[in-house]
């Protein structure tokens, strides 16, 4: 789910995870002796935390949900139908390992994307996919946020489903501006947004991906240049090819390296190259070398 700010996705996402854990169904009848079914709430932060715990809180005191509640902490609920929501950080360890019959996430988009990170959002998908594996409805993961930077496990999936009528039944993508979603937030909001920082505003309320903190070039431009699916061309004869490496000391536990062959096409203007190989190359903490 992409839309705006101001959107309603934290009032949304709070209500889907207390129906998911205290109504959708008896959870008992599928768990074996002692376990219990996990309803994972995430924010961005412990601020973003603190605001689904706001909304979740409100909502199990309405008529018909407060009878369903065994126990109720800053981070934890329980209720009598075998089940429990835990709303916290986003952090694949809390997630790992665990019962889960949903996983919810607010601003995904700024989770951190780094592979480097023990904490990236794919880290964190894979760990909530892996936890619901064993749901008997395979469980729910919904993800949402205003867009941010164009990389990422969501812009990805943006990319994947965005418009493809060709996507599982179970997949899909909303996505809408800010006006769409809530057409009671003032013009002037925006407007006022806008004017004050136009790269920023067009993200939040929008819904534009941005561009100004992305790569050197247009990520469009790129994706234009690649050639997906291919990972190495044999060398021609009689083309004299050349490369440029570039070093990344130290980055994590461990050094990359990424070098670029190239040659140039007798048919292209002069001074334009065409990227005739690519290779990643990482050399880790133990000096042994993967291509």
């Amino acid at each position: 789910m992409l839309a705006g700010r101001r959107a309603g996705k934290d009032r949304f996402f709070s209500a889907v995870a207390v129906w998911r854990a205290a109504l959708c169904t008896d959870w008992r009848k599928y768990l074996s002796a002692g376990e219990q079914a996990v309803c994972i709430l995430l924010g961005a932060d412990k601020r973003q935390a603190a605001i689904l715990r706001r909304y979740c809180h409100g909502l199990i005191e309405l008529e018909g949900i407060k009878n369903e509640v065994v126990r109720c902490t800053n981070e934890v609920i329980e209720f009598h139908n075998g089940s429990c929501l835990e709303i916290a950080t986003n952090d694949p360890a809390l997630v790992r390992g665990r019962s889960a019959i949903a996983v919810i996430g607010s601003e995904c988009c700024q989770w951190k994307v780094n592979e480097d990170s023990l904490g990236n959002d794919e880290e964190v998908v894979s760990a909530a996919a892996n936890s619901m594996g064993m749901t008997v409805d395979g469980g729910l993961l919904l993800l949402g946020s205003s867009v941010h930077r164009r990389a990422g496990y969501m812009y990805r999936m943006f990319k994947e489903l965005h418009g493809n009528n060709d996507a599982l039944d179970t997949d899909f993508c909303w996505f809408a501006p800010s006006k769409t979603m809530n057409s009671r937030l003032p013009q002037w909001v925006i407007d006022d947004a806008l004017a004050k920082s136009p790269h920023k505003a067009r993200a939040d309320y929008l819904n534009i991906w941005r561009e100004d903190i992305s790569e050197c070039f247009p990520t469009d431009s790129i994706e234009g240049a690649t050639d997906y699916g291919i990972y190495e061309r044999p060398p021609q004869p009689n083309i004299h090819y050349f490369a440029f490496s570039d070093t990344a000391l130290g980055t994590g536990n461990h050094s990359v390296f990424c070098f670029r062959y190239n040659h140039k096409e007798t048919r292209l203007p002069v001074g334009r190259c065409n990227i005739a190989l690519n290779y990643c190359g990482r050399i880790l903490s133990t000096h042994s070398f993967r291509c």
